[in-house]
């Protein structure tokens, strides 16, 4: 491994919020924050949804509005369609937040617009001027793999190109691009980063965004590149993705809900992993991973989130049926299990995010794996929790929310719970697992094993390792001289990033948007020389192949 990929910002949007500065993840955890902190989250939000000039004259009021328009919520208020449907719960974007106001979206499906948001909150995150960083790397050197795992499917994609195509009207020429599942790479590539590096999208249903992460954290490791942006989005709340998880059983319709004070359905608690189970609930999310290989990132004084240790992908083998889960992610998460024994080496302790979807098979399957987990690291409780109670299931992004609210974790000291439960199911109790049920101080927590399934055998399961224990191993590798100018880099990125919070808070935000030209028909803008391929507009050359390697691989013959 010639370089360990450290995550040094975390960008995006979903029930609860955008990633950046954490906000997101307090929404999670407001009963166990300073009420500082919460003020300023709830005055993010009321922002973000519209309620501004309501915060400023009737806080109280806004306080009520945002707690009623985040997180799982009884969605046919905000989509008149879903009233006259079983499923009504969903995890839609805070009410009257629209990612495509902030910048000039056109008639862009709300899974790109989200993309846009997510990657310019990133950008705010990073507390550094992305310009800058790709002064210091090659263009090769910059990876973006990002995607949907159903690709776009609202009016302005999938669905209206079908009904027009169907109906015989005219079909208009964005519709049948914007939809295709690698959009958010394309966009962040063509209308953002302007990288001309590796890029691509990794689909593996409800595992997209860790197959994508294994990617981006291989090319790192391997020195491809030294800086990878990974992300995911993912707008379902639609009529026909709906439909189609509702016709196979697989959401919480409201004849399954538990009751309210009110004798009505808690629309709230639709989703209960390792409880109740009745289903899970559709959410909306984009989410972005900066990934920077190590040296880079102490040369820049780059914020360390943590470190990607390894991600491990695995297939289910024979199936029955295509929907059913296999043994692919026993075999993902006991690797997680045994590289996390390893580097932790009994000094450190651990827990688990996993799937957690709230579907009953969902709930024995992974219980029994996580059971097989705490056998192998030989703990008696191993502390597990979910947060699609609170966000839903974003599909293929799932595994970014889980992400993002293990980085705040780490930085505000609170696990989420599963608060929507009132006792653990019968599968999942009376093992070794401690199932959480209420938030929970992450005390001596080093590592984090985020775990993913999906539909088709599609399995992956990550190791993080938190800012401390990566700071101490960068210690060890580089000198403790390297890291006192380290430090001294990483005052000014802190002071950044807290400005760009603070901006964010009063919606003072700039989402980066920049279309570029077109095509170059005559080249001018690429020359070779002795130093390699350069191309105008990027400050190092891009080094070309000599089959060296593969020459030597054979013995030096032709």
């Amino acid at each position: 491994m010639k370089q360990a990929p450290l995550i040094v910002a975390a960008g995006g949007i979903n029930a609860a919020g955008r990633t950046s500065g954490h906000r997101g993840y307090q929404r999670l955890v407001f009963p166990h924050l300073p009420a500082g902190a919460v003020d300023a989250t709830m005055q993010d939000l009321a922002v973000r949804m519209g309620l501004g000039e309501l915060w400023r004259d009737d806080a109280a009021a806004a306080r009520r509005r945002v707690l009623d328009g985040t997180l799982v919520r009884d969605a046919s208020k905000e989509r008149p369609w879903l009233a006259e449907r079983p499923v009504r719960s969903a995890a839609l974007l805070p009410r009257g937040f629209d990612p495509g106001a902030l910048y000039p979206s056109r008639n862009h499906p709300a899974g790109i617009r989200m993309t846009v948001y997510a990657m310019a909150d990133a950008l705010a995150s990073l507390g550094l001027s992305w310009d800058g960083v790709c002064r210091l790397v090659g263009p090769d050197r910059v990876a973006v793999y990002a995607g949907s795992s159903i690709g776009q499917v609202d009016s302005a994609s999938m669905t209206t190109l079908v009904q027009q195509s169907m109906a015989g009207k005219r079909v208009s020429t964005k519709l049948l691009p914007l939809s295709f599942p690698e959009m958010p790479a394309d966009f962040i590539n063509g209308y953002i980063l302007h990288s001309i590096g590796r890029t691509g999208a990794s689909l593996g249903a409800c595992a997209s965004f860790l197959y994508n992460l294994q990617q981006g954290v291989q090319d790192i490791q391997s020195g491809r590149a030294l800086v990878a942006v990974i992300g995911g989005a993912e707008a379902p709340v639609e009529p026909p993705v709906l439909d189609g998880f509702a016709a196979m059983g697989a959401l919480a319709t409201t004849d399954k809900l538990p009751l309210g004070d009110d004798g009505q359905p808690d629309y709230r608690r639709a989703c209960q992993p390792f409880g109740r189970s009745a289903g899970f609930v559709l959410g909306e999310s984009a989410q972005v991973l900066i990934l920077m290989a190590d040296e880079l990132a102490l040369e820049l004084g780059a914020n360390v989130l943590g470190m990607v240790a390894d991600v491990f992908v695995h297939a289910d083998g024979a199936k029955k049926s295509i929907t059913e889960p296999g043994i692919g992610n026993h075999i993902s998460m006991l690797k997680a299990a045994a590289l996390a024994r390893s580097l932790l080496d009994g000094r450190g302790s651990l827990y688990v995010h996993a799937h957690g979807t709230g579907t009953p098979l969902n709930c024995a399957t992974e219980a029994a794996i996580l059971q097989a987990v705490a056998e192998m690291l030989g703990t008696a409780r191993l502390a597990v929790t979910s947060i699609k109670p609170f966000v839903g299931h974003s599909l293929g992004t799932a595994a970014g929310d889980q992400i993002a609210a293990a980085l705040g974790a780490w930085r505000h000291g609170w696990v989420p719970g599963i608060t929507t439960i009132d006792q653990v199911a019968e599968s999942a109790a009376g093992t070794s697992l401690d199932v959480l049920t209420e938030a929970r101080e992450i005390g001596a927590a080093e590592a984090v094993i985020v775990n993913a399934k999906g539909f088709g055998g599609n399995n992956a399961s990550a190791v993080l390792l938190g800012p401390e224990p990566t700071l101490a191993r960068l210690a060890a590798r580089y000198g403790e001289a390297r890291l006192v100018d380290y430090r001294r880099r990483l005052e000014g990125t802190l002071h950044r990033i807290a400005d760009a919070d603070d901006n964010a808070c009063q919606g003072k935000e700039a989402v980066r948007y920049q279309p570029g030209g077109g095509v170059d028909h005559d080249h001018g803008r690429v020359r070779v020389d002795a130093d390699g391929l350069h191309v105008d507009g990027y400050g190092q050359p891009i080094a070309l192949p000599d089959g060296e390697a593969l020459r030597a691989y054979f013995g030096g013959g032709r």
